[in-house]
């Protein structure tokens, strides 16, 4: 049970023991010991929730996994990370425990090229600096740093300067050494080398966080391809195999127009193509040609409830050498393409064949169940380690993490008109002023939506950390700070939730209000103009509303419960209580609910000024001085006093009052309860 050293700290003044039937931290780890143990000598592959120091990172990591064959089968393990921060602190891990283990470096850690150190040296088809060209090529056309190597080599008419490169020299003994023999007990690397066939091929794969394999396609700055780009590779792959459509508007029309036989054969079973092409073809990409299948195939289809249209193909680029003697999956990625209802192209996933690994073992603290199946595959099973009253008890009483819910709503606040229309600066401010008031420079890190870091950042004091929410998995930069603040939520918006049902083929739509001047959605409607308004309370309808409930909870629940994670995170680390400004948190991980702050109207604040002032003033002296009515000063200083934050005397027949607690410029957060 994790102790506190400052009786403030904790919500539960009471304490009750183990015997009172709550697990410990080392319970819960075994537990995660056996179940992943039986399912990797099952062969099974399966999701975990396992919570924040359950060994998640650890157990992988730390396990001499040559020494269980009976486990392992005798195969490579592979542990693929998030980050690069996660995988360096996993090496580290094996390292400190005297496993054998290595990593996997990306493309600017292993290649010098890459890294810069030789610009001037080596010679590009475009004449830029060679990182440069590396970038783009790895960055806009999806080449990998092997073929790229292999391509200069020749380019250059030699060995290129960065040999023996790293790159290169770290696959020596992975997965398996030159004898056929298992090298390492473990593989470090992060989640895009699980593109690479050899590391999936007959191994046992732990993938540690969920890894997201899509790339949304719109014009939007954080969008990873612009429609326009999108549209560049599927026409000039169709120049390249000389198909019969040579446009997109073309290709377009013909595939949502009943297709052609002649095109449909020559997109699903194209000429062979010189492999520089998809290095240095003009508006050339590596997935050119399944994307373009995948279109074909979307564009061909009938759309959903929603006017998305989904196509499917299969990726198979041989860059990794003779694929002859191989089951077919071995080279091969599967690409799903969603099209909205306008034909615009809005996102592709291009997730790895994992069909020939001998077991795949998910963990994740907070998992979406669908996004998973939809980057790993559908083969993957639920497997729970705790139960929810298991889980809330170790929480609070082993781990020693505490929440505080502040008032009701889900305060979204990722977008700029979220910002602008749901959130309140001054009252972030009396809750930062608040809890700073209460708990010192024991408070002094917070986590929120990127898009508020200006709002809130500007009433922080100068040693404060914070975090955005794209920034705290796998991320312990708070695991020994005490107290801490996550304020409102992200919202990923209908877009990403129907883009995933589509995906996933499943049946929601958001629920709408009824036009009373149509049928919805008809274009010469007075009332609507064929655009129904969706109604608040983010709900959906249809056969799947609940499946679509639990995507949209993946990312908002989901990412506040990661965020709250983000303190007391180690056994040694000290208790920690954690406020949290919204209600999308996940069932059984508040402790206690407080009221939002009392914020100030215009009289109120003129009245507590004036009692700040001028301690023991009067009713009256306060009535003449702010020109605030009599009754509407009384239910002030009463409230006030109520709160605990003002003291009422008698002095010469009349009520005297003065501040005796801290109270804000802007407003009261009330933590009495505490």
């Amino acid at each position: 049970m994790r102790e506190s050293n400052d009786p403030e700290m904790s919500l539960a003044t009471n304490r009750i023991n183990h015997l009172n039937g709550w697990l410990t931290t080392e319970e819960l780890q075994d537990r995660l010991t056996k179940k992943i143990h039986k399912m990797v000598s099952g062969e099974e592959n399966g999701l975990i929730p396992s919570p924040t120091s359950s060994g998640k990172s650890y157990n992988p990591s730390t396990t001499r996994w040559k020494l269980h064959p009976e486990i392992t089968g005798g195969e490579p393990v592979v542990h693929f990370h998030k980050t690069k921060g996660s995988r360096d602190d996993a090496m580290g891990k094996s390292e400190d425990a005297g496993v054998e283990a290595t990593e996997l470096l990306s493309r600017e850690d292993a290649c010098g090229m890459a890294a810069g150190k030789f610009d001037s040296e080596v010679d590009t088809p475009t004449s830029e600096p060679v990182s440069v060209w590396i970038n783009d090529q790895a960055q806009n056309r999806n080449n990998t740093l092997g073929q790229l190597h292999s391509f200069l080599e020749e380019y250059n008419d030699g060995e290129l300067p960065c040999c023996p490169c790293q790159s290169v020299e770290q696959w020596r003994d992975v997965p398996h050494d030159a004898n056929d023999d298992v090298a390492y007990d473990v593989v470090h690397a992060t989640h895009n080398f699980s593109h690479v066939p050899v590391l999936a091929d007959e191994t046992n794969i732990f993938f540690d966080e969920q890894p997201d394999f899509k790339s949304t396609v719109g014009e939007r700055q954080r969008d990873d391809m612009t429609r326009s780009r999108f549209q560049d590779i599927v026409t000039a792959w169709l120049k390249e195999i000389d198909a019969s459509v040579k446009t997109w508007e073309m290709f377009v029309a013909i595939a949502s127009n009943n297709g052609s036989t002649e095109l449909e054969d020559v997109i699903s079973d194209p000429p062979a193509v010189d492999s520089d092409w998809f290095i240095t073809g003009e508006d050339a990409h590596s997935l050119a040609p399944a994307l373009t299948e995948a279109a074909y195939d979307a564009f061909s289809s009938d759309s959903d409830a929603n006017g998305r249209r989904v196509g499917k193909a299969t990726s198979d680029s041989g860059a990794f050498g003779d694929n002859e003697d191989r089951d077919p999956r071995y080279n091969r990625t599967r690409i799903t393409l969603i099209v909205d209802d306008e034909n615009k192209p809005t996102a592709y996933w291009n997730v790895p064949e994992l069909g020939n690994a001998r077991s795949i073992i998910c963990l994740d603290a907070w998992p979406s169940e669908q996004e998973w199946k939809q980057n790993i595959g559908d083969n993957i099973d639920v497997h729970e380690i705790v139960t929810p009253s298991e889980f809330e008890k170790w929480r609070r009483h082993e781990r020693g993490l505490q929440v505080v819910q502040i008032g009701d709503g889900v305060r979204p606040g990722a977008t700029e008109f979220a910002v602008e229309n749901y959130t309140n600066a001054d009252q972030q401010q009396v809750v930062v002023e608040s809890i700073r008031n209460r708990y010192a420079t024991s408070f002094r890190s917070a986590i929120f939506p990127k898009k508020m870091s200006d709002q809130i950042e500007q009433f922080l004091p100068d040693d404060f950390k914070t975090l955005t929410y794209g920034k705290v998995k796998s991320n312990n930069a708070f695991a020994f700070d005490r107290v801490g603040l996550v304020s409102n939520s992200i919202d990923p918006g209908d877009d990403y939730v129907l883009d995933l049902l589509a995906a996933r083929g499943l049946d929601a739509s958001p629920e709408m209000h009824d036009c009373i001047g149509c049928d919805d959605e008809d274009p010469d409607c007075p009332v609507c103009e064929g655009a129904p308004q969706r109604k608040q309370g983010r709900e959906f309808v249809g056969p799947d509303a609940d499946v679509a409930a639990d995507i949209l909870a993946g990312v908002r629940e989901n990412s506040v419960a990661q965020a709250i994670g983000r303190w007391s995170r180690k056994p040694e680390a000290p208790m920690a209580v954690v406020f949290v400004r919204t209600s999308a948190i996940p069932d059984g991980l508040v402790d206690l609910k407080i009221d939002t702050p009392w914020m100030f109207s215009d009289k109120q604040k003129a009245v507590v000024d004036y009692v700040r002032a001028n301690a023991g003033c009067s009713v009256k002296e306060i009535v003449d001085e702010t020109d605030v009515s009599d009754s509407s000063v009384r239910r002030t200083v009463d409230r006030l006093v109520e709160l605990g934050v003002a003291q009422a005397g008698e002095l010469h027949g009349e009520n005297r009052y003065m501040l005796t607690g801290f109270v804000p410029e802007e407003g009261h957060l009330d933590l009495s309860a505490l």
